[in-house]
């Protein structure tokens, strides 16, 4: 057998080229698992400039290894999968397997890779790849065979076949960490396709042990430390127990926020039905928030999105936490400060606009002029509630001034400027659960299946159960917002969670370091593991909820 293995580092060098563990970083790890593949005959890496070249180059001087005279670098500018699958067809002409892995993934296991190999090999398959891992530990086998159909596949253009004109579709697009089984699914019956189980479904924790963002590259530093001290490669350990000891480590659950919600404006018109905010502001201010007017001030929201920046360095940030954003007169301004840092995106929630054409037209050509994200996702998302399907149900929901003609109105305006980043939301409650069936049927053809089913929380006693349906988990998992939100309220105040409320208990923003105050965050979540949890968690049903 003459393995090929193949390299592919996309452009994000900031954190694949930084040290990750003793004086070593993650590509030269990543280097010695692909010479330790069984049956390698000869590596090729794929780049996208000559700085990254020569990375590889003396990195791949310092091993002490005869195969590091069998490598090949390719250099192209920008790398689309119809580029990727037409090069790696070039390269393995004269080998029995391709060996497919990401420059950025230090920690890929020799044992599970020759594993794969052998069931690619005894089963003839076309493709093959490792399920129930996480993310970042096993690499894709494919046949060059397979590789040839994927490329040609990626070129018919005039094809009347909608697989084929899918797989065009895909072949044009960026290479991203699933593009090749993105590619094979256009046409996946058509393929043998061989998978190796995990022992236990790793998956739900959704570690991605790749160096491509400050959280992933500081989670893959907290795993070499716990698990790889007495170590030098780390190619060569047991999967299994480790994925295992893994799960339940807050040193790897919680690393960094992902997700900032903050709240910029005290103001609310609406009385939804499933909201606290009325009913909680009421009670703290004695006054209702439709008759308040505070706002954060531009100055405070811009340091705090430095900080932000600074801290995460890939985050979404919602507007949306309390009252509505969209009555900010500096919204515009806000989000331009957002989209100045390509690692951060916007979301905003609303159920009716309360903006100018001109200020949504000064929006749309902010999030226009701005370049596209490192994090993976769009620049802006809008959530529009709707929760309904004619007015006499939305007026149960949103209040007798309310409009489900506006809404509505909501969701096309914002499409026609924003384009795939508009979503129509329906809570399910026992107000509109006879609606749900016409809202999903309506909106998944004239939004191109863009909306979003969202479960009523009460609130963790705080409201009214009106729960349609229990979908709460068994066995709970550790909760999903302590691990990757950030509750900041009007004043810079943090709160544990959204179920917090205006209660804060964690430290203001404005004048503690996010690292300090996130910090507090780890007792919690310790208690939560270990199946301790305070008056609050106790009663929420919300730890298995996920945003982005």
């Amino acid at each position: 057998m003459k393995n090929l293995v193949v390299l592919f580092s996309d452009s994000k060098l900031e954190y694949s080229d930084k040290e990750l563990f003793r004086n070593t970083s993650c590509k030269e790890f990543v280097l010695q698992w692909a010479f330790s593949v069984k049956d390698f005959a000869f590596l090729s890496i794929y780049v996208s400039s000559e700085e990254d070249k020569k990375t590889f180059l003396d990195l791949i001087e310092k091993i002490d290894c005869h195969k590091k005279n069998s490598v090949n670098i390719i250099v192209k500018d920008e790398w689309k999968v119809a580029d990727l699958m037409n090069q790696i067809k070039i390269d393995s002409a004269n080998f029995d397997n391709i060996v497919f892995g990401w420059a950025d993934s230090p920690f890929y296991n020799t044992e599970l890779t020759n594993k794969l190999l052998d069931l690619h090999s005894e089963s003839m398959a076309e493709y093959c790849f490792a399920d129930g891992y996480p993310a970042g530990l096993g690499p894709e086998i494919l046949h060059p065979g397979t590789v040839n159909i994927l490329d040609s596949l990626c070129n018919l253009e005039n094809s009347s076949d909608n697989s084929v004109l899918k797989s065009v579709i895909v072949g044009k697009q960026p290479v991203k960490k699933d593009s090749i089984f993105e590619l094979i699914k256009t046409d996946i019956n058509s393929f043998e396709i061989e998978t190796i189980l995990s022992d236990e479904d790793f998956r739900e924790n959704r570690f991605e042990f790749y160096c491509n963002s400050k959280n992933n590259f500081t989670l893959c530093k907290n795993f070499a430390k716990l698990f790889f001290e007495d170590k030098t490669y780390f190619y060569d350990y047991d999967i299994e127990t480790i994925c295992s000891e893994s799960q339940n480590n807050v040193e790897l659950l919680q690393v960094l926020p992902t997700f900032y919600n903050i709240q910029i404006a005290s103001k609310c018109k609406s009385t939804c039905s499933y909201c606290p905010y009325p009913k909680c502001y009421s009670q703290k201010y004695s006054v209702l928030p439709c008759e308040s007017s505070d706002f954060m001030s531009y100055e405070n929201f811009s340091t705090l999105i430095d900080k932000i920046a600074e801290f995460s360095g890939e985050a979404v940030i919602s507007l949306s936490l309390w009252g509505e954003s969209t009555l900010h007169p500096q919204l515009d301004l806000f989000i331009e400060k957002i989209l100045s840092y390509s690692g951060l995106s916007v979301l905003i929630e609303l159920s009716e606009l309360n903006m100018s054409d001109e200020k949504l037209n000064k929006i749309s050509q902010i999030v226009k002029n701005s370049e596209a994200r490192t994090n993976g996702k769009e620049k802006i998302y809008w959530i529009v509630s709707v929760d309904a399907a004619n007015q006499e149900v939305y007026e149960k929901i949103h209040g007798k001034n309310s409009s489900f003609e506006q809404s509505c109105s909501a969701v096309l305006k914002l499409s026609s400027l924003f384009e795939n980043c508009v979503y129509p939301q329906f809570m399910r409650l026992k107000e509109n659960e006879e609606s749900l069936e016409t809202f999903y049927r309506f909106w998944k053809e004239e939004n191109d299946e863009k909306l979003i089913i969202q479960k009523y929380d009460w609130f963790a006693g705080f409201l009214e159960d009106k729960k349609t349906a229990d979908l709460t988990p068994i066995t709970r998992n550790p909760c999903w917002h302590l691990r990757r939100d950030f509750v900041i309220l009007l004043n810079g105040d943090v709160t544990i969670c959204r179920e917090e409320l205006l209660n804060s208990s964690q430290g203001n923003v404005f004048f503690e370091s996010l690292e300090n105050i996130w910090q507090k965050r780890k007792t919690f979540l310790e208690d939560f593991v270990k199946g301790n949890y305070n008056q609050l968690c106790e009663k929420c049903d919300e730890f298995y909820t996920f945003n982005f």
